[in-house]
């Protein structure tokens, strides 16, 4: 039963054009605010052009050696799943991203975490305004 909704739903989407992926018929990224334990996390969608943003982002990155991902309760970083190009998963907490591409994963510093701070703000109406301003806060945007 499962395999025939999951036909028939890649069946609609073809049908729909291709709804909800890029241009480039890659799927759509999707960036989420790790932020609970228990219940599910503010999560919106990066448009073409943010995943390319966040992609050459990263590209102007160091690389360290590792990096630790923050834990605990409340905030600990936004995670971006999807596909661009070869990123599969990108991991950005507390001044440290962790890229998992095809077949590698690295880590890079985000100093002064402006790459934290560009892809929050790309949340703005995209969850709810409390969520945002408590986020916002903690990350010291404006």
């Amino acid at each position: 039963m499962r395999r025939i909704v999951g036909i028939v739903l890649v069946l609609l989407i073809v049908a729909c054009g291709g709804a909800g992926t890029s241009q480039e018929g890659a799927a759509p990224m999707r960036a989420e605010i790790d932020l609970y334990s228990g219940r599910p996390n503010p999560n919106w969608d990066l448009s073409a052009e943010e995943a390319a943003q966040l992609t050459t982002r990263i590209e102007r990155l160091p690389p360290i050696s590792s990096g630790e991902i923050q834990e605990g309760l409340g905030y600990r970083g936004i995670i971006v799943a999807g596909s661009s190009g070869e990123l599969r998963r990108v991991t950005v907490s507390n001044g440290v991203v962790v890229v998992e591409r095809t077949g590698r994963t690295e880590a890079f510093a985000d100093t002064d975490r402006e790459l934290e701070r560009w892809l929050f703000q790309t949340s703005k109406g995209r969850i709810d305004a409390a969520i945002y301003e408590l986020v916002a806060n903690e990350l010291g945007v404006p």
